[in-house]
């Protein structure tokens, strides 16, 4: 198992280097040679007239057509601005039944959302800027040359304002339907602002994003602090089983994700977003929410609990159920990475792997179900701790699923992403928390679920069901370790049998050895 998810964090590193940057200023070229349409980019603007995009774009000459009379007409590239109605974006977006001239059809476009990037007359030594001063009723293009080569190519420098009644969605494309030469900018830098304020080049749907991210990383902070806490009193008590190295683990990674978060979100307000950042971040997170849910399916099935060791039978589920979950993990963060069209889903959980993702959701709330009711059915002094952990954890697994769906179905996309990141922030935070609540070391905690000691395990290891001996005297776990943590005598007997004979293995723990500080208190 620890080599599998080796391999995938290695495979994430991987994909995240060959990752291309993309921000809210967006840069790069375009070479589409069988293409009359190409998306660039997309932003949520603001409701009122705060809003503008600016754009610098340098293209080759010979990519806008000349009329006979020599004049560039129709036949040069153009930016159209599309925005999120049925009859815009959804109609022409990757619709084999729209021809390219629909795309543009007058009836479906304002004229202010067709930037034609034909080149206006320049006269030698004018100025740019005061080109651009005029822009926003022109393209802002003028004829020049290239600086290496000499080659004639077109220049353009604008700004467009937006004005709307609400929150929306726009979507910029590069169209020319005039030529079969296909799409080409040699470069291109699209600036997307909502107002002048520290937030101006974060989209609507992620605002507050930011400070959210903060104030999680900060409470995961507490989480770890609390957890390493822990850890020195549960190692001096001797109950450091495996089941809370996982968790430190799983917690660690947390805190990776949200600390790569931040760092993203701080490049952000530059208008520069490292894509590579983020999606090494979700691969944290992703490998972080893998353990936990390990974690959950092995105490529910009483491992370190009731029992040293799961049946083969058992471990074969459970190593079956968590491989598959992590290579459906991994898929989908490689779609994420590599398919995912922003041009096309604004949602995760609207992709195939997405649905995946919920399905896996919905199948282990069913494991950790069946792991709690037997191991419950064996040993019901442990309904204690049994009872608050599986209300909690099948509630927050099967939470997700039903948030997911709400989303979709019921939030608008310009409100979406900044809700569901915080929402599912707030559950993983608190999905922690109440496993070091359940843990915590202190006589007080009626559930605490340990009641054998990590040297006592490595002996039970070595029967047959790898099964704990039952409270003594029908006592709880708790008054179990803190008789043990007291100093007292405890014999335990293990009965093991083999293929030829049966016999009675008793092995006696002495507790005067230990030290009478290291207890529960």
């Amino acid at each position: 198992m620890t080599q599998i998810l080796v391999s995938v964090m290695t495979i994430i590193f991987v994909n995240v280097q060959i990752l291309p940057t993309d921000a809210k200023i967006v840069e790069g070229s375009v070479w589409a040679p069988n293409s009359n349409f190409h998306f660039l980019s997309r932003f949520c603007f603001q409701e009122g007239n705060d809003a503008t995009l600016e754009y610098e774009i340098r293209y080759p000459e010979s990519f806008c057509l000349r009329g006979e009379n020599g004049i560039y007409q129709s036949g040069c590239q153009k930016l159209v601005l599309y925005y999120d109605e049925k009859d815009q974006w959804d109609f022409v977006y990757k619709n084999d039944k729209v021809e390219c001239q629909d795309k543009l059809d007058p009836n479906l476009l304002h004229y202010s959302q067709i930037i034609n990037l034909d080149p206006m007359k320049h006269e030698p030594g004018e100025e740019i800027d005061s080109l651009y001063k005029y822009s926003m009723f022109v393209s802002g293009c003028w004829l020049t040359k290239r600086e290496d080569t000499n080659a004639s190519e077109i220049a353009c420098r604008a700004k467009r304002n937006f004005l709307s009644q609400r929150d929306r969605w726009w979507f910029v494309a590069l169209v020319n339907c005039e030529t079969d030469k296909g799409l080409k900018l040699d470069y291109f830098h699209l600036e997307f602002k909502n107002g002048d304020s520290y937030n101006k080049h974060f989209s609507v749907d992620e605002w507050y994003i930011m400070e959210t991210t903060f104030v999680l990383l900060y409470l995961f902070i507490i989480l770890l602090i609390a957890c390493i806490v822990f850890t020195i009193k549960l190692k001096n008590m001797g109950f450091y089983h495996i089941t809370f190295k996982l968790f430190t683990l799983s917690l660690l990674l947390k805190v990776i994700s949200y600390l790569l978060y931040a760092w993203a979100y701080l490049k952000y307000r530059t208008g520069y977003e490292s894509i590579r950042i983020k999606n090494l971040a979700l691969g944290f997170s992703m490998l972080a929410h893998i353990f936990l849910i390990f974690l959950v399916i092995l105490m529910a099935k009483g491992y370190t609990i009731t029992r040293a060791k799961l049946s083969t039978k058992g471990t074969f589920k459970v190593m079956l159920f968590i491989i598959i979950f992590t290579l459906i993990y991994f898929v989908s963060f490689v779609y994420h990475v590599n398919v995912f069209d922003p041009g096309e889903v604004l949602y995760f959980y609207e992709s195939p792997p997405g649905y995946t993702t919920l399905g896996l959701q919905i199948l282990s709330s069913f494991m950790i179900s069946y792991g709690v009711f037997f191991t419950v059915k064996r040993y019901p002094e442990k309904l204690k701790f049994y009872l608050p952990f599986y209300v909690f954890y099948s509630a927050w697994i099967l939470v997700t699923p039903i948030f997911a769906i709400f989303s979709i179905f019921v939030l608008q996309d310009f409100y979406r992403q900044k809700i569901v990141y915080g929402v599912e922030g707030g559950l993983s935070f608190l999905s922690y928390g109440f496993f070091l609540i359940l843990t915590f070391p202190t006589r007080a905690n009626k559930n605490f679920p340990y009641h054998i000691k990590t040297n006592q395990i490595d002996i039970l290891e070595i029967t047959e069901t790898g099964n704990f001996p039952h409270d003594p005297d029908g006592q709880s776990e708790s008054s179990y370790a803190s008789s043990a943590a007291s100093g007292e005598t405890v014999t335990v007997s293990v009965s093991s049998r083999s293929a030829e004979t049966n016999f009675i293995d008793v092995f006696r723990v002495d507790y005067d050895m230990v030290d009478p500080n290291n207890r529960r208190e």
